[in-house]
C-alpha cells in the first residue's frame, strides 16, 4: 500500500505535489479543462458529478453559491462498478481565497467529505486533488447539497434501547468493496435512550450499527451486503431508520458443535461457511472425509460485512485424535487462521476452531478444499524478468481490509508461485525489489482497486503477472515484530516531518514500506489499531519527545528502521522519586505471585526511559506485584506501594488481554 502524504494547496495556482510516480490510465473527465480557479465549473447543488483525475497533476476546481447560516455537505464516492477509485483530497476556499478546510479521506475508503456552515454568503470554490499528487489516479463522484440527516432508534434484540451504539453510513467505494462507511464523517453515537442522528449527503446508501460484539444494519440484515439500500434526497430529514443489534456475534447455525460426536460434516470443497464464536470460549468443530495424496487447505477469513472479526485459533487432527499438523493461530488475513496438510490414508479428519483467548467472540468464515496455488511473472517495463520481487497473497479479513496470507520471492527468471492456499477470494500485492513502484493485480496502485482472484478447490491459477515501473522520491522500511521475533502484520507505520506526513500497513512477516517521500527528517510512529500491542515510536521509545529522528534524501532508503512490540496484555508506569521528578535507568521487576500470596517469581523486567516509564507485555492473567531499583545507586530499593519486603507490599491482577497502568 502507498504511503499517505499531507500536503498544502495553493488558492488560484497549484498544489504541492512530491514526485510524481507513474500514474494508471485514467480517461479525462467531460468537466476538463477545470484545473484553475479561472477554469472552474458552476456547480449545481445536488447534481451527482461522475469525474476523474486522470493524471498526478490533474486538479479539478468547482465553484458555487453559498448561503449564510446554511450547513452544507460536501464529497466524493464510488461506484459498485469502480475499479479504479481516486484517492481524493478536498480543499475548500471562500472567493477571497482563504482555506476554510482541507480533509482526506472521511469519505467511503479513501475518498473525501466535510460538512461546513456558511458565515456569509458568497461563492466557494473546491479543489480536488489527489492525496499526496501520487500515482493514485482513478474516478469518482462529486457531490455537494444542503445537509441532509438519517435518523432513528437501535435496540437490542429484546427490544431495549442501545445507548453507546456507534451507527454509520455506508456509502458506495467499489467493485470490490461494494459499500464502505464513511469513517467519523457520517458516523454517531446512539443517546441515551437508543436514538441517532446522522448528517448525510444525498445518495445511495447502507446503514448499520454496532456496540461491542453486537451488530445490525438496517432493515433486518445480517450482513452489509443483505442491508437494504436506501435514497437520501438532498436537503432532508429521513426519520424511522431503526436497527436491531444481533445478527454476526449470536450464536451460530451449527450449534452445539463443540465434540467431534456433534462436529459438523463438510464436504470438500466447503467455501465461506459462516459462522461465530459465542459466546466467549465457544469451540467449532467439523469434519471432513480425506484421501491418501490428497493435500488440503482449512482456513478461516472475513469479509466486508464483519466489523466484529475473531481472533481464531485452529486445530486439526485425525480420527484418532492425533494433530495433523502443528496448531495456527494468524496464517490466514489478520488475525485469522490457515494451515494445509497431505493425507496418507482414507479417513476423517476434524478441524477445531476456537478464540485466541478465553475472551475472544466474534465471526468468521471457515473454507475447506483441496490446496490452490496463485503464480504468475515479474517484469519490469523493458520485459526483463525481476528477482526478489516479494510477492504477496491478500484475503478477506473485516469490513474496511484485507490481510496478507501467504508470500514468497521471484527467481532470476521473475517467476513465482504462491501455494497452501484454500479456496477463497484473493487480492495479489508486488512489492519490488529497491528502484521499483509496488502494484496490485491488475495493474492497480492501490489494494482496494485490485483485481479480485477467486480460487477453486485444488486450482492452479497461473500467469497472474506484473510488470513494475521505475519509482521515485525517498523510502522508508523496515520490520515489525514481537518480542520472539515473529513478523507482525496489519499494524500501521508512520512517518511524520514538518510538512509531511505518511502512513502504510505492515504486511506478511511485518514488513512495511513508506515511498513516494520528501527527502527530510521524519519521525516514525508503530501503531496497532487493534490493542493487542503497545504503541511506540522509533528507536523503542514510548512519546514522541524521546523518539529518534530518521533522516532519508531523495532517491535513498532509510532502512532497517524496525520495532519490536510488546503485547497490550501487560504492565505499565513509571518511577519518580519523592520531588517527583521522572527516574531514567531505574530497574522495575515485575513478579508473579503464587495463589497462596506465600512466594513469588521473577516474570520479566524493563529499564525506565528518559520519562522514567516502562512497560512489560505478553502476560498471562493473573497476581502480580513489581520492584524497583537504581542501578546508580543514588535511590534506594523498593516494592511497589513504597513497601520495604515483598510480605509487606501490595499486589494486584492484570486481566487477559489488558494492560494494567499503576502508580509507583
Amino acid at each position: 500500500m502507498r504511503a499517505r502524504l499531507v500536503l498544502a494547496a495553493v488558492f488560484a495556482a497549484a498544489v504541492l505535489f512530491a514526485v510524481p510516480s507513474a500514474a494508471l490510465a485514467v480517461a479525462p473527465d467531460a468537466y476538463e479543462d477545470d484545473d484553475t480557479t479561472a477554469t472552474a465549473n458552476v456547480y449545481v447543488l445536488g447534481t451527482a458529478e461522475a469525474r476523474s483525475l486522470d493524471t498526478s497533476s490533474d486538479i479539478d476546481w468547482v465553484r458555487f453559491n453559498v448561503t449564510a447560516g446554511e450547513r452544507y455537505i460536501i464529497g466524493t464516492y464510488g461506484s459498485v462498478t469502480t475499479t479504479d477509485e481516486a484517492d481524493t483530497k478536498l480543499y475548500l476556499y471562500d472567493s477571497s481565497g482563504t482555506l476554510l478546510i482541507s480533509e482526506d479521506d472521511d469519505g467511503p475508503g479513501y475518498y473525501s467529505g466535510f460538512t461546513y456552515t456558511a458565515t456569509a454568503s458568497g461563492t466557494w470554490y473546491l479543489a480536488i486533488d489527489l492525496y499526496g499528487g501520487g500515482s493514485n489516479t482513478g474516478t469518482y463522484t462529486f457531490v455537494a447539497d444542503l445537509v441532509s440527516t438519517v435518523s432513528g432508534t437501535v435496540r437490542d434484540a429484546a427490544g431495549a434501547p442501545v445507548p453507546g451504539a456507534i451507527v454509520a453510513v455506508f456509502s458506495p467505494y467499489t467493485a470490490t468493496t461494494t459499500f464502505d462507511d464513511d469513517n467519523d464523517f457520517q458516523m454517531d453515537e446512539t443517546a441515551a435512550d437508543g436514538s441517532y442522528t446522522i448528517e448525510c449527503w444525498p445518495g445511495q446508501h447502507r446503514l448499520g450499527a454496532w456496540s461491542g460484539s453486537d451488530i445490525g444494519y438496517y432493515d433486518g440484515a445480517a450482513l452489509l451486503a443483505d442491508a437494504t439500500e436506501f435514497p437520501v434526497p438532498g436537503d432532508a430529514a429521513l426519520t424511522g431508520y431503526d436497527i436491531t443489534l444481533s445478527g454476526l456475534t449470536g450464536a451460530d447455525a451449527y450449534e452445539s458443535d463443540g465434540t467431534t460426536a456433534t462436529a459438523t460434516a463438510l464436504t470438500v470443497p466447503t467455501a465461506g461457511q459462516w459462522r461465530s464464536i459465542y459466546p466467549t470460549g465457544d469451540v467449532d468443530i467439523a469434519s471432513f472425509a480425506v484421501s491418501p495424496g490428497h493435500t488440503y487447505a482449512v482456513g478461516t477469513y472475513g469479509d466486508d460485512a464483519f466489523t466484529d472479526d475473531a481472533d481464531t485459533y485452529l486445530y486439526l487432527v485425525d480420527s484418532n485424535g492425533t494433530r495433523v499438523i502443528d496448531t495456527d493461530d494468524d496464517g490466514g488475513p489478520g488475525y485469522y487462521s490457515l494451515v494445509s496438510a497431505t493425507a496418507t490414508q482414507t479417513e476423517t479428519w476434524y478441524v477445531r476452531v476456537r478464540g485466541y483467548s478465553s475472551i475472544t467472540d466474534g465471526a468468521y468464515r471457515l473454507a475447506v478444499s483441496e490446496v490452490a496455488t496463485i503464480s504468475g511473472t515479474v517484469r519490469d517495463g523493458a520485459g526483463d524478468p525481476i528477482e526478489g520481487c516479494t510477492v504477496y497473497a491478500y484475503g478477506p479479513w473485516d469490513f474496511s481490509s484485507w490481510g496478507s496470507v501467504v508470500y514468497t520471492t521471484t527467481a532470476a527468471d521473475g517467476t513465482y508461485s504462491l501455494g497452501g492456499l484454500v479456496a477463497a477470494p484473493y487480492h495479489v500485492r508486488f512489492y519490488g525489489p529497491t528502484g521499483y513502484e509496488e502494484e496490485w493485480y491488475l495493474d492497480a496502485a492501490t489494494e482496494a482497486s485490485a483485481t479480485q482472484i477467486t480460487l477453486g478447490s485444488g486450482e492452479s491459477r497461473g500467469s497472474v503477472d506484473a510488470t513494475l515501473a521505475l519509482s521515485d522520491g525517498a523510502e522508508i522500511r523496515g520490520t515489525v515484530t514481537d518480542r520472539l521475533g515473529n513478523g507482525l502484520s496489519g499494524l500501521k507505520v508512520h512517518a511524520s516531518s514538518d510538512a509531511t506526513d505518511a502512513w502504510d500497513w505492515t504486511y506478511i512477516g511485518g514488513t512495511y514500506t513508506l515511498d513516494g517521500l520528501p527527502g527530510g527528517d521524519y519521525t516514525v510512529w508503530f501503531e496497532d489499531t487493534a490493542n493487542v500491542y503497545l504503541d511506540e515510536y522509533y528507536d523503542d521509545a514510548r512519546d514522541e519527545d524521546d523518539a529518534e529522528v530518521v533522516h532519508v534524501d531523495d532517491g535513498d532508503i532509510a532502512s532497517g528502521i524496525d520495532a519490536t512490540l510488546t503485547r497490550a496484555g501487560g504492565v505499565s508506569g513509571s518511577i519518580v522519586n519523592s520531588q517527583s521528578v521522572d527516574v531514567a535507568g531505574a530497574w522495575a521487576y515485575l513478579y508473579q505471585v503464587s495463589s497462596s500470596g506465600s512466594s513469588y517469581s521473577l516474570v520479566d523486567q524493563d529499564l525506565t526511559d528518559a520519562s522514567g516509564d516502562f512497560a512489560i507485555g505478553d502476560l498471562d492473567a493473573g497476581v502480580y506485584t513489581l520492584r524497583f531499583t537504581d542501578p546508580g545507586g543514588t535511590y534506594a530499593s523498593e516494592w511497589w506501594q513504597d513497601a520495604a519486603l515483598f510480605d509487606t507490599c501490595t499486589t494486584f491482577t492484570v486481566s487477559a488481554g489488558s494492560t494494567r497502568t499503576v502508580g509507583t
